[in-house]
């Protein structure tokens, strides 16, 4: 029986905490660099997009929070960390990086990795029966742990932060703090080694992705569904044609503004719209072709009702 201790925390989660740090210190010992390749954390989820959400969610949680406090415990060190990046309808609720720090130091373990991916969502959804939401000083709080998290990180030359929106509209202010999670990193994160780069549901600025982007190690960008609070896109894409010198692979697809961005360049728009232009919202270019100037506009009018439109939006409803 699940029998709760404290801090979500329940006697077979400590469990199975005990048993998971016997086998990762045993790992450590027994071989001879004390290094584990790779962890992934990934759980099944429902197929259908509009199944229950809650259920996948806490048992995210809690494989997050075994997983994590018993490789911390153990010190062994991971080369490649993946944290529920690599499936669909499942994410990490952001508050629980700050739980894990507070039970235990994970910096011995987190010296080598040199890549890692993470999916984060809301702590919180309002769609959560009689949940009290939390202040905005917890939100800006789980912002924090996730820079201190990566900041304990010092080898990084691969980095993927995806974001799963479970709220979009009418959003409270500590809701606001997480959504903009990356503007923390953009701020406090020495990433002078990274080469990779993924970038996929954020919501910034122009001034902090720009900020952020100012990395001359730079080989490999993808950057999906990303939207600008304020600033445009022209001064970014203008420092990636000229001053990314490193850049071999760059992918970009559904950029906002204050609206949907059309590239200029061959392809189709992801869905019709009214009075739209004819050309597609993703670019993807490789070798010499990153450094040629990215080009783009808006469409005048609204989208056009059928089924391409539908899907996007289901799936914008989870990015």
């Amino acid at each position: 029986m699940d029998v709760p201790v404290g801090d979500g925390q329940t006697i077979a989660e400590q469990r199975a905490v005990t048993l998971l740090q016997w086998v990762l210190t045993h790992l450590r010992v027994n071989t001879g660099h004390g290094l584990l390749e790779s962890l992934s954390l990934t759980i099944e989820t429902e197929t259908h997009p509009r199944g229950p959400w809650k259920s996948v969610w806490e048992a995210a949680a809690k494989l997050f929070r075994v997983t994590t406090v018993a490789l911390g415990r153990s010190k062994l060190h991971v080369k490649e960390i993946d944290i529920f990046s690599s499936i669909d309808r499942c994410s990490l609720a952001c508050g629980e990086t700050a739980k894990v720090l507070k039970r235990v130091n994970m910096s011995e373990s987190l010296k080598s990795p040199k890549a890692m991916s993470l999916s984060l969502s809301h702590q919180q959804s309002k769609r959560q029966e009689d949940v009290q939401m939390l202040p905005p000083a917890i939100g800006r709080g789980n912002t924090q742990a996730i820079t201190c998290l990566l900041n304990m990180c010092p080898k990084l030359e691969s980095l993927h932060l995806h974001w799963y929106n479970l709220d979009i509209l009418n959003l409270t202010q500590a809701q606001k703090e997480e959504q903009h999670f990356f503007d923390r990193i953009a701020d406090s994160w020495p990433i002078g080694r990274l080469k990779y780069c993924t970038l996929q549901g954020i919501h910034t600025s122009e001034q902090k992705l720009h900020y952020f982007l100012r990395r001359p190690r730079l080989r490999s960008l993808t950057m999906e569904q990303i939207r600008l609070d304020s600033g445009a896109f022209r001064p970014i894409f203008e420092y990636l044609s000229l001053n990314v010198r490193k850049l071999q692979y760059l992918r970009l697809d559904d950029f906002w503004e204050d609206k949907l961005l059309y590239f200029d360049g061959p392809g189709q728009p992801n869905f019709t719209s009214i009075s739209g232009p004819d050309l597609p919202n993703s670019i993807t270019r490789t070798g010499r072709e990153t450094r040629r100037l990215i080009r783009y506009r808006f469409s005048m009018g609204g989208s056009l009702p059928g089924a391409d439109s539908r899907r996007w939006i289901e799936k914008h409803w989870r990015l």
